[in-house]
């Protein structure tokens, strides 16, 4: 389409008659123009800011200004979590993003694992990819603790993937906790109530969009996950005998207290 004939179909456009191809091909341009003009203000507000308050983002953080508000992207999210997981375990502490997981190991006909070396798990080869794995360095072996998902918006098929994905690991895994974090959704929706399964949490974190919230809600969170996980760990392996079971729900608003029900 050459540049002569834009006037007349943006008049077909405002008229409404326009049904050739170039009229596509106006909406294409338009939507490319509108995304750089949102993108050149993104910059020149961050910009403005640091001229005028000398006001710097954090190291790891990555926001994208919009029009009255903020998001806080996902990559922020996986920082804080791995920065909460270093505090919680220290030096013991591996955070590994992009990690697969075994969610099925097999005897061959010796009644021997067919999978030789269980320590180092390939995607595709009887396992499955994490966004993010927080292990525990064990006797030189990095032991799986905690694994969590990361989602922009979630539909009724992620919550019945990943609820299925982590019973698998389990399954291989008896001491993992499972989760899942969406950063679109401000609560979560019914539909995780009705189809989850093996979740052990979901964070909907769209209004968490101060930097110490987070990092208060990944500190309890693993805190209290790697408890549990220690504590399963030494009823499957160290004989650990309780006589009480409870299976806890606790709903929490991010400017609400901690409440279990």
């Amino acid at each position: 389409m050459t540049p002569h004939r834009f006037p007349h179909l943006v008049e077909q456009l405002r008229l409404g008659t326009g049904n050739q191809p170039g009229c596509r091909d106006v909406f294409a341009i338009f939507n490319v123009r509108l995304l750089e003009c949102l993108n050149s203000y993104c910059e020149k507000r961050k910009a403005k800011l640091r001229s005028a308050h000398g006001f710097q983002y954090p190291i790891g953080f990555e926001r994208c200004l919009t029009v009255g508000k903020e998001v806080m992207q996902e990559s922020t999210f996986v920082g804080i979590f791995e920065e909460a997981a270093k505090v919680a375990l220290g030096k013991s502490a591996v955070i590994k993003r992009k990690v697969s997981l075994y969610y099925s190991l097999s005897l061959d006909r010796r009644l021997e694992l067919s999978t030789p070396d269980t320590g180092n798990p390939k995607r595709g080869a009887a396992a499955f990819e994490t966004d993010i794995c927080i292990s525990e360095t064990l006797d030189g072996i990095d032991f799986p603790r905690i694994v969590i998902e990361f989602k922009e918006s979630v539909t009724t098929h992620d919550i019945l993937t990943y609820s299925a994905k982590a019973g698998k690991h389990k399954q291989i895994y008896p001491c993992l906790r499972y989760g899942l974090l969406s950063s679109a959704l401000s609560s979560i929706p019914g539909r995780f109530f009705t189809h989850n399964e093996s979740l052990d949490f979901f964070i909907a974190a769209k209004e968490y969009r101060k930097g110490e919230q987070v990092r208060t809600l990944a500190r309890d969170l693993i805190t209290r996950e790697l408890k549990i996980s220690k504590t399963l760990e030494e009823i499957h392996f160290s004989g650990k005998r309780v006589d009480y079971f409870c299976r806890d729900v606790v709903f929490r608003n991010f400017s609400d207290n901690e409440q279990g029900v």
